[in-house]
């Protein structure tokens, strides 16, 4: 005896643009207050200046002006980037906290939390 369970095939719609765009918007400003605070997206704390105070940040020109560019693609593939203020005399504290090690695009620690609370709450939307 044979038998043969058929089941329609499993389809997933998601929207690449409205995720791209909740992602980049969400992580601007978790980087944008992470700086202000004192720390790079990952949470680690950013190099303390002459001052004892937390380089880059002074009177948050860089964190405030946190630019980024709204997701643009299509439904299927989708981009958005976020950056630094970096007009100006700006480019100096950006590349010099590169230089020591704490990346502002980061990915890892706090802003790897943020980015898998982001992706899990639209796939919650999905799937409900």
């Amino acid at each position: 005896m044979k038998i043969t369970i058929a089941a329609e095939p499993l389809a997933i719609h998601l929207d690449a643009l409205e995720l791209t765009q909740a992602l980049v918007v969400t992580w601007t400003a978790h980087a944008q207050a992470s700086m202000l605070a004192g720390r790079d997206p990952s949470g680690a704390p950013l190099p303390l200046n002459r001052a004892g105070e937390p380089y880059g940040v002074g009177s948050g020109t860089i964190a405030r002006n946190w630019g980024h560019e709204d997701a643009h693609g299509s439904k299927t593939l989708a981009q958005a980037s976020s950056w630094p203020y970096q007009a100006g005399g700006y480019v100096d504290p950006v590349m010099h906290l590169e230089a020591q090690g704490n990346s502002l695009v980061s990915v890892d620690g706090e802003a790897d939390a943020l980015i898998s609370q982001v992706v899990e709450g639209y796939l919650d939307g999905v799937f409900s």
